[in-house]
């Protein structure tokens, strides 16, 4: 996949790993994940509370692959975002509970953009937007694809009162539901931390090289949420690349490092 180079300097930005050509292959097994013990900071339960993440993605099949998730189905449920075969993306935001309840908010996204049988490298950026608590559920999170905006086919839940710090585990490529694994590769995860995307965010980090843009320098493409980054992982398999900030995350047995990345 070739990237268009973005104008007024931006193709300067640092790039950090590209020498290393490698990604985070996720092999669909129940430990094909990396996971973080709980820590309150990655729970977004205060009222107007935002959070955001960046990642390149590319699946093996349209099957049913998660993206993040924290907390699990007995009762820890915080937020989940996975992809449901030919059926799009989710984001489901809960309180403790089944999206089977009433206390939760859906939104869906079942475009041609996800559900293409060519598969290969993907750019998804998503950011929640905590102050809309309360008002129209589709304009709670915005969903970028390979740079663009992606509208929602559908919403549901009638949950307006934000989610609850519930003690879950945060996992990057599962969630607790058994087949929800990922099969295929991840490049460059980034989360921030009160903090809502921009377009000209979302274009630095899918235009401006192959996924290995910095997220802790400002001013590149008017790009200046350094100081909200909450963790950021190149996943290129260099032996400090899970330690982020104070965070050890741990990769799990069905996660490996291998030799491809967006290009």
């Amino acid at each position: 996949m070739g990237m268009a180079k973005l104008s007024d300097g931006c193709d300067q930005a640092p790039d950090l790993n590209s020498a290393q050509g490698k990604s985070a292959r996720f092999n669909n097994s129940t430990g094909a994940y990396i996971s973080l013990n709980d820590e309150e900071e990655f729970s977004f339960n205060e009222e107007g509370e935002t959070f955001a993440v960046s990642t390149w993605i590319k699946r093996n099949q349209l099957g049913s692959d998660a993206w993040f998730a924290k907390g699990h189905t007995g009762g820890t449920l915080e937020y989940r975002v996975f992809f449901l075969g030919t059926g799009g993306l989710y984001v489901d935001f809960l309180d403790g509970s089944s999206a089977a309840s009433s206390n939760y908010r859906r939104v869906v996204y079942n475009r041609p953009e996800i559900n293409d049988a060519a598969l290969g490298w993907k750019h998804y950026a998503i950011s929640f937007n905590g102050r809309n608590q309360g008002t129209t559920l589709s304009e709670t999170v915005t969903l970028w694809v390979d740079g663009v905006i992606v509208q929602p086919t559908s919403v549901q839940g009638s949950d307006d009162d934000g989610m609850s710090d519930l003690g879950g585990q945060f996992r990057i490529g599962a969630m607790d539901l058994t087949a929800y694994h990922l099969s295929g590769f991840m490049a460059q995860f980034i989360m921030w931390s009160d903090y809502e995307l921009t377009q000209s965010d979302v274009d630095y980090f899918y235009e401006n090289s192959n996924g290995t843009q910095s997220p802790l320098v400002d001013n590149a493409c008017d790009y200046n949420g350094s100081d909200k980054v909450l963790a950021y992982m190149t996943l290129d398999g260099e032996a400090d690349d899970l330690s982020v900030n104070e965070w050890e995350f741990v990769a799990q047995g069905g996660v490996s490092f291998v030799t491809d990345t967006p290009s």
